[in-house]
C-alpha cells in the first residue's frame, strides 16, 4: 500500500460498489482480501521495485531495489483504522531487514531499520453508506532517518551510505481500485558516506502492490 499527504480527489470518484455498513460516519479502512474492516491482525504486504541514482565517487550510478515475495514491505495496521473526510490517515510500516539491489550485474547490499510509516489523505464524504472508494488517493511513504544503509563497495571499496540524514515523507499515490502505489518521479534526499563522496541522491521511481488491496469504506 503504499507509497502515497496532498488534497483527496473530488466525491465524485467515489466509488458505487458497496459493503456492509459501518456505525462510523467517517471512512474506515477496509480490506478486500476479508471483505471486512482492517484489524491489527490483518497481515498486508507490498512487493514491486524502487529505483535510486546517486553520483558516486564523481560516476552517475542508478540502483534497482526489490521488494519481492521473500521480502515484501509489511504493513502493520496499528491505527487509527478511521479517519474524517479530508484527513489524514498514518500505518505503520515494517521494512524487510535486507533489500536485494543491484546496479547492472553489480551487487549493491542494503540494509533498513526503524519503524516506517504510510500516509494518506482520505477523499470527501461518501453519500451512501457502506459504500467503498476506489479512486486514488494521495500520500506518502514515511521513512526515519537513517533508516536505509547501502554497502557501495561495489563501486568503490570501503565506501557506504546511510541515509536519509533527516526523516523524508516520499510523496506519490495510492490505486484503490488495483493497489497500485505509485511514488512521484526524481525526489531528492540527503545521504551520509563513508569511504567516498556521494552526491544527488535521490528516488528515481517506485512502483510496488497492496496484498490484498485495501479500500476505504463509509
Amino acid at each position: 500500500m503504499g507509497i502515497l499527504g496532498g488534497a483527496a480527489l473530488a466525491a465524485t470518484a467515489v466509488a458505487a460498489t458497496t459493503a456492509p455498513a459501518h456505525a462510523n460516519p467517517n471512512w474506515t479502512l477496509y480490506n478486500e482480501g476479508t471483505g471486512a474492516p482492517l484489524t491489527s491482525t490483518d497481515v498486508l504486504s507490498g512487493t514491486g521495485s524502487a529505483v535510486f541514482a546517486a553520483t558516486i565517487a564523481g560516476a552517475p550510478r542508478t540502483i534497482t531495489c526489490t521488494f519481492g515475495a521473500s521480502n515484501p514491505l509489511t504493513l502493520s495496521a496499528s491505527g487509527p483504522f478511521s479517519g474524517a473526510p479530508g484527513s489524514t490517515l498514518t500505518v505503520n510500516a515494517t521494512p524487510p531487514s535486507s533489500l536485494n539491489c543491484t546496479s547492472g550485474t553489480l551487487n549493491v547490499p542494503v540494509t533498513l531499520t526503524g519503524t516506517w510509516g504510510v500516509s494518506f489523505t482520505v477523499p470527501a464524504a461518501g453519500s451512501t453508506p457502506g459504500q467503498l472508494y476506489n479512486g486514488v488517493l494521495t500520500g506518502s511513504l514515511n521513512v526515519p532517518a537513517n533508516a536505509v544503509n547501502a554497502n557501495l563497495s561495489a563501486f568503490v571499496a570501503g565506501c557506504s551510505a546511510v541515509g536519509p540524514t533527516t526523516a523524508k515523507a516520499f510523496t506519490g499515490s495510492y490505486n484503490a481500485s488495483n493497489g497500485a502505489v505509485t511514488a512521484n518521479a526524481n525526489q531528492a534526499f540527503t545521504a551520509t558516506a563513508t569511504g567516498c563522496t556521494v552526491t544527488s541522491t535521490r528516488l528515481v521511481s517506485a512502483s510496488l502492490t497492496a496484498n490484498p488491496i485495501i479500500d476505504l469504506q463509509w
